[in-house]
């Protein structure tokens, strides 16, 4: 008969060798295989052990078929060994099924993915629509529309907006593209066409200058392409005190540029382009370069700026002709121009 002992360790290995997930080792299997032979469960017996014996028979009779030899004996089914599963805890409750790993991360993906997609589709499109027009920008507009001089192209005028208190808008002008710059009763306009040249890309620039507080303000607007070809306005604004310019000079040179000043062009913009003797010749490059001369004992001012499109302005003082010249090869030059000896420049 089997001892309570032999049976407890056979239900162990056995509940071990057919729970899911759970193995045996070659000894472990073997033990069961001998166990079972003990109680008489092996398959060639045929007999239930656990069946309660018929009334009249002697519960201790050998069976009718004398049992198979322990090496006759079939082994019971040894699972491939896998890591044992921990037995739970009293109280603790064993999953039935358990989920992979990866369903967690796919399924926070697909609620992510599903989340910006609603948001792209709920969300406002941007629009190409030019920014609304506050009645003194209609009337800057309507003035430069109907500006001959400038010769933009019909219906190319758009408004781009406003910054540091500068309005802007954009246009074309045949093969270049315009940027015209308002602010406090100023308007500059620059146009360029988009080629390289020597010292790269030429975009449409412009800045206006005010001085307000002791302070000099320069505001610049700047048209260039984004990385998708569009073509959007830049504007930047910078500051500089209004006597900061004087320490570049001397004396005597902060004199004439006082004049310059009253003349109308601003002192933190203003360079020397070269000298005749000690005479300074004055360059100011905005919208176009111009060059200029103060006296130095009547502080009278002689000027001249390019044209739109050109490249040199030339004055005329005393008896020489001096001339700027621009390019993007050589920057600023200056050519001083004399007559012969017993001629004038004049004539």
């Amino acid at each position: 008969m089997e001892s309570e002992e032999d049976a407890g360790r056979r239900r162990e290995l056995q509940r071990r060798a057919f729970a899911p997930g759970g193995a045996l080792t070659g000894a472990e299997a073997e033990e069961l295989r001998m166990l079972s032979v003990r109680r008489g469960e092996a398959e060639v017996a045929g007999g239930d052990p656990m069946e309660t014996a018929a009334p009249g028979t002697d519960a201790a009779a050998p069976p009718a078929t004398p049992p198979a030899s322990v090496e006759e004996q079939p082994s019971p089914p040894v699972p491939v060994e896998e890591p044992a599963t921990p037995e739970p805890e009293p109280g603790q409750e064993t999953p039935s099924r358990r989920r992979p790993r990866w369903l967690a991360p796919v399924v926070c993906a697909a609620a992510l993915l599903a989340g910006l997609g609603i948001a792209w589709l709920t969300s406002p499109r941007t629009s190409d629509a030019a920014p609304a027009m506050n009645p003194e920008q209609q009337r800057i507009f309507a003035a430069v529309a109907a500006d001959d001089e400038l010769d933009l192209d019909p219906e190319s005028l758009r408004f781009a907006g406003e910054k540091h208190g500068a309005a802007v808008w954009t246009a074309t002008r045949g093969d270049e593209r315009c940027v015209i710059l308002s602010m406090d009763d100023e308007r500059r306009t620059g146009c360029a066409e988009p080629v390289t040249g020597s010292y790269g890309p030429r975009y449409p620039v412009t800045s206006i200058d005010v001085a307000e507080d002791g302070m000099a303000t320069t505001v610049t607007a700047v048209l260039a392409p984004t990385l998708t070809g569009e073509w959007r306005v830049i504007v930047n604004r910078w500051q500089m005190s209004l006597d900061d310019w004087r320490s570049r000079y001397t004396d005597a040179e902060v004199a004439l540029v006082d004049a310059l000043m009253d003349a109308g062009f601003d002192p933190a913009s203003l360079s020397v382009l070269g000298r005749d003797g000690e005479l300074p010749i004055w360059m100011q490059y905005g919208d176009k370069p111009c060059i200029m001369i103060a006296d130095p004992d009547t502080l009278e001012v002689v000027s001249a700026c390019a044209e739109s499109g050109a490249s040199t302005a030339e004055v005329l003082y005393r008896d020489s002709v001096y001339v700027l010249t621009w390019s993007e090869l050589r920057g600023s030059t200056l050519t001083i121009v004399r007559p012969a000896e017993g001629e004038s420049v004049r004539e």
